[in-house]
């Protein structure tokens, strides 16, 4: 349990340190402790063999009586902690068990650490256990793919029916699923503008928002209908805890039933604190024994319907350009060609927009909000990678281009590595690196790649020499649906099949691919080997 002193900035949080998992609504795990700087934390005062036995105020004798915590222990929760043939990490199945045993939670662990397997995990156990039959899960656009893969490899016994472009049969295609509906906040807030939804289809046993803070800072007003979901179980995932007094009260909004919220208020005004205890936080470096040094994950995001036509106009006249040109191409050539379609795929008018530039956003934010740094890779030319960095400016950006001198790289390095106001390098793959890991940063984002695809994995290991951190690295990979990034991932896992697609493996030279010309034309852009075209 976690005793909370009055007055948010000497609040006083006292941890059982004996056992991570507490019982209730009260998690005994390090609850934000960088939220408030002037907190302390510290463990049981001397002689108190529990929590129970420490100091504790009304607020916390309240969160008891609106959760009781179990008289027997038998009462409590069992969790299996066999997932399939899948072990959960220990600090995944404290989540898993702070889920079961807390009816609203927001898991504000960092970025990285699956936070949507143990929500996935949790949730299959409540239906297994007969405590819950439907369940809502609410998601960003781009995060839909990362659901349905977790949900069918961690949880495939499962019904999940994924709500996607429909639109106009919105409320027919909600009542479809038995167990589990998939959507994401664009798509249900569209059906709360239209009145779609009865409100026994608001009617669900659980209700998983994930980037839950991501959602709220886009400013939808819609987003406070989510309010109207009846949930017995509100669970909430975020790479980052709230900041402003706003925030803890819009986002507890969503999580906290309105009757206990009008309970809590009268024992506690401060948002914050009345708030704290439904938080679990846990930092990298605090479960990094437990973590694997290296973690890599794809993204795969979808360019609206726009840009997806678009796109196709722009890759059916690069197409056409390339077969008039015949065996003559060069790479310079596919460089322009690759160079086009990003622009399509990224640019509104001057402007950088779309799916990889919202997803960029988002994780650097969650990233950055607790004090980490990262690595952002993009080979695109020096005009648009200015345009990169108006994006990122308000997170403190640093460009180290290829080519850059040696006098300019090392400013670039000492500013990322000892400028706490600097927590995004802006990186070309290639930029000379002085051999010595970028302390602070722990997180890497391929936002892009072009003709030499090996630069990637080349500058991993420039920037990141260490393979045996102390922190884990976490590499999120961008790709596009339905654009040659399809073909082009596919040709890779064709070539190394075991080490592309291993997230914990870091690639050996030896590995790097190179591809030619010719695999470009007809493996990728699918025009024909320079040779098939000097036949036509």
């Amino acid at each position: 349990m976690i005793n909370l002193s009055s007055g948010i900035e000497n609040t006083t949080i006292f941890l059982d340190t004996g056992n991570t998992r507490s019982k209730g609504v009260l998690q005994a795990v390090d609850i934000v402790g960088r939220c408030f700087p002037g907190s302390v934390v510290q463990p049981l005062p001397v002689g108190a063999d529990s929590i129970e036995s420490a100091e504790r105020d009304p607020f916390s004798r309240v969160l008891e009586a609106l959760y009781p915590v179990p008289e027997s222990p038998d009462e409590l929760v069992k969790v299996s902690p066999f997932i399939g043939e899948w072990t959960p990490r220990l600090y995944q199945q404290e989540a898993i068990s702070a889920f079961l045993d807390t009816r609203s939670l927001l898991l504000a662990d960092d970025l990285g650490t699956g936070k949507s397997v143990s929500a996935i995990a949790a949730l299959s156990e409540l239906i297994r256990q007969g405590k819950a039959k439907r369940a809502l899960v609410v998601c960003l656009r781009y995060m839909m793919r990362h659901w349905e893969h977790h949900f069918s490899t961690w949880a495939p016994e499962l019904d999940v029916h994924s709500v996607r472009d429909m639109l106009d049969r919105l409320s027919e295609a909600w009542t479809e699923a038995e167990q589990v509906v998939l959507v994401d906040y664009q798509h249900i807030g569209a059906g709360f503008k239209q009145g779609a939804f009865s409100k026994a289809q608001l009617e669900f046993d659980v209700l998983i928002l994930d980037d839950a803070m991501a959602a709220l800072q886009r400013a939808e007003l819609w987003v406070a209908q989510l309010n109207t979901v009846n949930a017995t179980w509100r669970w909430g995932l975020s790479g980052s805890s709230p900041r402003s007094v706003q925030d803890w009260i819009m986002l507890f909004g969503l999580l906290i039933p309105r009757t206990v919220e009008e309970e809590l208020k009268k024992h506690q005004s401060d948002p914050r604190e009345r708030y704290l205890p439904f938080v679990m936080k846990r930092q990298k470096a605090d479960i990094a024994e437990e973590m694997p040094h290296w973690n890599r994950q794809e993204i795969w995001l979808d360019l609206d319907r726009n840009q997806q036509a678009a796109y196709q106009d722009a890759l059916a006249e690069e197409q056409d350009r390339l077969i008039h040109m015949g065996a003559s191409i060069t790479r310079d050539h596919i460089t322009e060609t690759l160079q086009r379609l990003s622009d399509v795929c990224n640019l509104s008018g001057s402007q950088f927009v779309g799916p990889k530039i919202y997803a960029l956003v988002d994780h650097v934010r969650a990233i950055t909000s607790d004090g980490d740094k990262v690595v952002v890779f993009s080979q695109e030319r020096r005009e648009h990678l200015a345009q990169l960095e108006t994006v990122l400016n308000s997170f403190g950006v640093k460009i180290l281009e290829a080519g850059s001198d040696e006098e300019t790289c090392a400013e670039a390095l000492d500013v990322m590595r000892n400028d706490d106001s600097v927590r995004v390098l802006l990186a070309h793959p290639e930029a000379k690196t002085d051999g010595w890991p970028l302390t602070g940063a722990s997180y890497l984002i391929h936002f892009d790649r072009g003709f030499d695809v090996a630069a990637n994995w080349r500058g991993e290991r420039a920037f990141f020499p260490d393979a045996e951190s102390p922190i884990p690295v976490n590499v999120y990979e961008f790709w596009l649906a339905r654009t040659y990034d399809e073909q082009l991932h596919a040709l890779l896992m064709s070539r190394f099949p075991g080490e592309v697609s291993d997230p914990s493996m870091r690639l050996l030279p030896e590995w790097y691919p190179e591809l030619t010309i010719d695999e470009w034309l007809s493996g990728v852009l699918h025009v024909g080997s320079r040779k098939e075209q000097a036949l036509i």
